[in-house]
């Protein structure tokens, strides 16, 4: 699923867009400050507002790149708790502030798990509960484990278990 949200950045060209909005600052920045009242010239205003701005930019693009790898993969659930476990991984919260929440660059994972739930028909306590703990839904990667156990136990002569059916991914995305 993480891997899904950066295919997302790349395929929406997320960097090309930060990168011209920069650039847009720098050539016009000035201009903008000269037509400012003398009194606010002396404060970096256009450059608070060129950053609260792309903070805000940023936070759209996190949204909008979680609900690409939850459509890629055909499973939001696994998205939101890709987002569980890279907080746990990183330490870092799973809420904050307001004044972090407008001037960060990615919104708290609180609100992309509340976001992916909106758009994706998953009620809000089950998305909360997934993003708390991670391990509540369908690992994968213990699946495999899984199955290699069964079949380094199984009988000579049984039949491995089946495989376990995986989540249908919208192949449409990258049309």
């Amino acid at each position: 699923a993480i891997v899904g949200h950066e295919l997302g950045h790349l395929k929406k060209n997320d960097g090309v867009v930060l990168l011209l909005f920069w650039v847009f600052y720098f050539l016009f920045g000035n201009f903008f400050g000269a037509i400012l009242p003398e009194a606010l010239r002396d404060v970096p205003v256009t450059l608070v507002l060129a950053l609260a701005g792309m903070a805000q930019l940023s936070q759209f693009f996190e949204f909008r790149a979680d609900a690409f790898s939850a459509r890629l993969t055909g499973d939001p659930e696994s998205m939101i708790a890709g987002l569980g476990r890279l907080a746990k991984m990183t330490k870092s919260g799973l809420r904050w502030s307001k004044l972090a929440g407008f001037i960060l660059t990615h919104p708290s994972m609180e609100q992309r798990a509340l976001r992916l739930a909106r758009d994706f028909q998953i009620p809000p306590d089950r998305a909360l509960a997934i993003l708390e703990n991670p391990e509540l839904i369908h690992d994968p990667a213990a699946d495999v484990e899984c199955l290699y156990e069964a079949v380094v136990q199984a009988e000579p002569g049984q039949a491995a278990p089946p495989p376990l059916p995986l989540p249908k991914p919208d192949a449409t995305i990258f049309a």
